[in-house]
């Protein structure tokens, strides 16, 4: 048997109305689809326990004069921002912990300390921060300070985005 296949249709014979309106299609089910994702985008950057904690125990984050001093400062600066500061981890919601450092060379001094929230029993990360404190030349600008005031105030603007 033979068969006939139909001649193409010349492009001419295409209507502009159906090649625009294909393009305009598609557009619109991206823009359908970006609208119907967005929710679920922002869902899994939240971290609900993380909002839920009010009341956090700030473990040692190293040994020395200055690791004691930053770890008050930073006590007081979570409550400068919102958080009651509990004593143990047993009666907190989260326990902050890490690693506390500071250098002086010559005029610059520098303060760094990388922390983790974790749930009470240890389990979950619900925030982590690398934070780093610098001075240089004359004047006095306690670094220390600095550093427990930007790793406060950061946590605080993450849980209120959670």
């Amino acid at each position: 048997m033979f068969s006939i296949k139909p001649e193409p249709r010349p492009l001419e014979r295409v209507g502009a109305d159906r090649i625009l309106r294909m393009p305009s299609r598609i557009f619109l089910l991206l823009v359908v689809a970006c609208v119907a994702l967005a929710p679920l985008r922002r869902a899994g950057a939240q971290n609900p326990a993380q909002h839920k904690v009010n009341r956090i125990h700030v473990a040692a984050m190293g040994s020395g004069a200055e690791s004691e001093r930053f770890h008050g400062l930073l006590e007081d600066e979570l409550q400068q921002v919102g958080f009651a500061v509990a004593d143990a981890g047993g009666d907190a919601d989260a326990v902050l912990s890490g690693e506390f450092s500071t250098e002086v060379h010559g005029d610059r001094s520098f303060a760094r300390v990388t922390v983790l929230l974790k749930s009470p029993d240890g389990r979950r990360t619900l925030w982590s921060g690398d934070f780093i404190s610098q001075h240089k030349g004359e004047g006095h600008e306690d670094v220390v300070k600095t550093l427990a005031q930007t790793c406060a105030e950061r946590l605080r603007k993450e849980w209120q985005k959670g």
